[in-house]
């Protein structure tokens, strides 16, 4: 129906057909579930988000944060769009508001509260030291400087980016990098990033909060995630290789296997064969022979590191 009616009006060059267009176009690259979950609901009546906040009071919630903690802050915003949205919307739920109108933001991540509990809004960077760090972010320049206030620009495949030229800062991020997408606790972390700068001792109070303050900013910008708990997943492969039964099961269905971190992972026939016999039963031989039955015992055993590599790199090992 979308191609219909944006052919319909193809060389009007009106703003609607070009919506139109770029609707048709989204919806194309979604899978058939998607498109039945978020668009076909039976229950599925939109509201603005004034009036969702307006629901939730009634029944004893309020609103908390967006689980995406980098879209609260309208980054991308011109200085002077910001100026104008403080004036406008000087409250926080106002200016959640108005960042929809100004996004044409049709879909939400939020987060909500009891009104009971007690909110510090301040998010200060010693938050992140009781917490693990994780990236899916790469260095722009191969062979970053870490040593020096050069500074250096970190960039995921989703469009976030880090510049800062902070040694200690650009040192956590090249250890996160060499580790993705695991996720480090804050003070290991500061002591591996410390170690690559050739400073073993203890990071001083005013490092850790230099760190912190970047890791922060990180995260605002979408380079680095933040967890509670140790990752479920190896990046060290083991010597009887382990993936989860559901991904074993999915990957022989399907090129799209869901890993630890709840991400569709979409693999190449290899991948898909070494990863359906990954059930920690199988040495490393037996797997190769396996996945590779048309050549030497010796040439299949040098194509799998790779590939176990990688998939160890994308969160579906387990041991």
């Amino acid at each position: 129906m979308l191609d219909f009616l944006a052919q319909s009006l193809d060389g009007t060059s009106s703003p609607y057909s070009g919506m139109l267009l770029a609707e048709a176009q989204g919806i194309r690259q979604q899978p058939d579930a998607y498109i039945y979950h978020e668009h076909l609901e039976q229950f599925n009546e939109p509201v603005y988000f004034h009036e969702f906040v307006g629901h939730a009071a009634r029944h004893g919630l309020r609103y908390l944060a967006e689980a995406e903690f980098g879209t609260m802050l309208g980054g991308e915003l011109s200085p002077q769009v910001g100026q104008m949205l403080a004036k406008i919307a000087p409250d926080l739920l106002r200016r959640e508001q108005f960042l929809d109108f100004l996004r044409n933001q049709t879909f939400r991540r939020t987060l909500l509260t009891h009104d009971s509990a007690t909110l510090t809004r301040k998010v200060s960077p010693e938050r992140i030291f009781g917490l693990r760090v994780s990236t899916y972010a790469q260095p722009v320049n191969p062979s970053p400087d870490e040593a020096s206030s050069a500074p250096e620009t970190f960039r995921t495949t989703m469009g976030g980016a880090l510049t800062t030229g902070v040694s200690l800062t650009k040192a956590a991020m090249m250890v996160l990098v060499q580790h993705s997408p695991k996720a480090i606790g804050f003070e290991e972390l500061c002591g591996l990033a410390q170690s690559r700068l050739g400073a073993p001792h203890s990071a001083s109070v005013d490092d850790r909060n230099a760190l912190a303050s970047g890791l922060l900013q990180a995260y605002s910008a979408g380079v680095v995630g933040l967890h509670s708990t140790p990752s479920p997943f190896i990046i060290d492969p083991g010597a009887q290789p382990e993936v989860s039964a559901l991904a074993r099961l999915q990957a022989g269905r399907s090129t799209q296997v869901t890993n630890l971190r709840h991400e569709w992972i979409t693999l190449d026939d290899d991948a898909r064969r070494l990863l359906a016999l990954l059930n920690g039963g199988r040495s490393r031989q037996e797997i190769a022979s396996l996945v590779w039955p048309d050549v030497s015992a010796q040439a299949a055993l040098e194509k799998l590191p790779p590939v176990l590599s990688r998939l160890a790199h994308q969160a579906f090992l387990i041991r």
